[in-house]
């Protein structure tokens, strides 16, 4: 049976996606004045109680202590301890929530009853030079997000806010049976900038972290963060944003409606663009870069290797993954990248994906080993949707390799390009092909299949052992239709 990508999308994030360009309409004013921050002449004392708060069993006096000192003068401090909180709280502009000792970081917990879908929210513009800030302090949502729609513990609905130094998470066994886990940080707003995740640790939830901003000025960022053991995908490029510097692992064995598997790092129909820089990623239930229909994204310097990960058998489900799938991917840049797959578990067969043969061919048809080949990186164009060609992208000095055991029964190929990649429907120009220079394959069985009309060096000159710009297994193609391959010999 094949099965089309579109059809995979994640059902529960298209629902967050619609819930949330409702949301964000009235999030964010601007107004950046706080109520009570000026003028009373008794704010001393105040200053010095709200800078030692301790922790207390009542939750409706923890959050109203939290609330009142954020808002008369800006600034929560909090001692070492659990805060239970009846309701979320939201930072008013420029405030600082945050914990006394960075080594002893107090824990807020969420209770339910409140009706909301978010325990920390931004929702008041900030000036770049002073934006509000949480820090030094461990969110645990504790089952108390009530709301499913739109639902994240930490959202991010205004300009220049930061989350640093947190834990963000569910702690296990307090999600109520039947509700469905939250994001950790959700990056809500179409036009806000200036969003900040750093040093964060998201995990336990169904998400990490999402971006959805309109464009670049949109820009928003999650970097020299830990995401991992989240249901789904642990960063969703729904629009634009910065993913940098994050260690990404053991993540996704379980999207629903399927189950499908989650990937590291996902994308559906992003024209907005982002950056993927600096990442490492490793043991994902399903692709490492999971990419389906984006443009303009820079993806750079990122370590991406383990997936179809089925964490120790209880995901059986887990595999057919290559280290990067990016299907209908245009105007993007991919450079200096480590993909890896391997192992009969990631053969391209269970998948099920309808890009490996010439129309009215068996599937498969176009890999060396049929279905059971396993591929380190995925080049390809959609069928079905002629406005996501694969046309000008820049894929320089990656390495992609994919290998199998002896006795796996299993082929590694480094890259395959699609049929179809390199074309504006069926025309071929400088305008629109891909240009693959100084990439490496060695380690996998077979370098690469070139379906398709890309540029390979474009030269004669690329004889075994040669080095930039050409890419190592280059001598193995025919030089004439700048190295691709007749995919009809297969």
């Amino acid at each position: 049976m094949t099965t089309n990508i579109a059809e995979l999308a994640r059902p529960a994030l298209a629902a967050l996606l619609t819930a949330g360009a409702l949301a964000c309409q009235g999030a964010v004013g601007d107004d950046d004045t706080r109520e009570g921050s000026g003028g009373s002449g008794d704010l001393d004392p105040r200053l010095a109680e709200c800078q030692s708060l301790a922790p207390g069993v009542d939750p409706a006096g923890n959050r109203e202590a939290i609330r009142s000192c954020l808002v008369d003068v800006g600034e929560a401090v909090l001692a070492p301890g659990d805060y239970p909180i009846d309701q979320p709280i939201d930072i008013p502009a420029s405030a600082v929530l945050r914990g006394a000792d960075p080594a002893a970081r107090p824990v807020l917990r969420l209770m339910p009853g409140h009706g909301g879908n978010t325990m920390i929210g931004f929702r008041d513009n900030s000036p770049a030079d002073h934006p509000a800030r949480v820090a030094d302090i461990d969110l645990d949502a504790h089952g108390g997000i009530d709301n499913p729609d739109n639902q994240a513990i930490v959202m991010f609905a205004a300009d220049n806010a930061v989350l640093e130094r947190a834990d963000v998470f569910t702690a296990p066994g307090t999600q109520p049976a039947g509700r469905r886990l939250p994001a950790s940080v959700y990056f809500i707003c179409d036009t806000c900038r200036g969003g900040e995740a750093r040093q964060v640790r998201m995990f336990g939830n169904f998400y990490g972290a999402i971006f959805r901003g309109q464009n670049a000025d949109a820009a928003n960022r999650v970097a020299e963060s830990e995401i991992f053991a989240n249901q789904c995908d642990p960063i969703t490029f729904a629009g634009y944003g910065v993913a940098e510097g994050n260690w990404i692992h053991d993540n996704g064995w379980d999207c629903a409606n399927g189950p499908i598997p989650g990937g590291g790092i996902y994308t559906l129909t992003n024209p907005a663009g982002g950056v993927i820089r600096g990442n490492t990623i490793e043991r994902t239930c399903g692709h490492g870069l999971d990419l389906d229909r984006a443009a303009g994204m820079v993806i750079e310097d990122n370590l991406v290797s383990e997936p179809g990960h089925q964490f120790g058998g209880t995901a059986p489900w887990c595999g057919w993954a290559a280290g990067a799938l990016l299907h209908g991917l245009r105007d993007s840049v991919v450079r200096r990248n480590v993909f890896s797959s391997g192992g009969a578990a990631n053969r391209v067969g269970p998948g099920g994906y309808d890009i490996y043969a010439r129309f009215g061919q068996p599937a498969f048809s176009d890999l060396p080993l049929g279905g059971d080949t396993v591929v380190g990186v995925i080049f390809s164009e959609p069928r079905d949707e002629p406005a996501w060609s694969s046309e000008r992208n820049v894929v320089e000095d990656n390495e992609f390799r994919a290998a199998c055991a002896d006795g796996e029964g299993c082929l590694g190929l480094g890259l395959f390009a699609s049929r179809g990649t390199g074309y504006a429907g069926s025309e071929w120009s400088a305008g629109t092909t891909n240009y693959l220079t100084g990439n490496r394959t060695f380690g996998s069985y077979v370098g690469s299949v070139r379906c398709g009309g890309n540029w390979y060096a474009g030269n004669s000159d690329c004889p075994a052992g040669a080095t930039a710009p050409c890419n190592d297994d280059d001598y193995q193609h025919a030089a004439g239709d700048f190295r691709n391959d007749d995919c009809s010999f297969f």
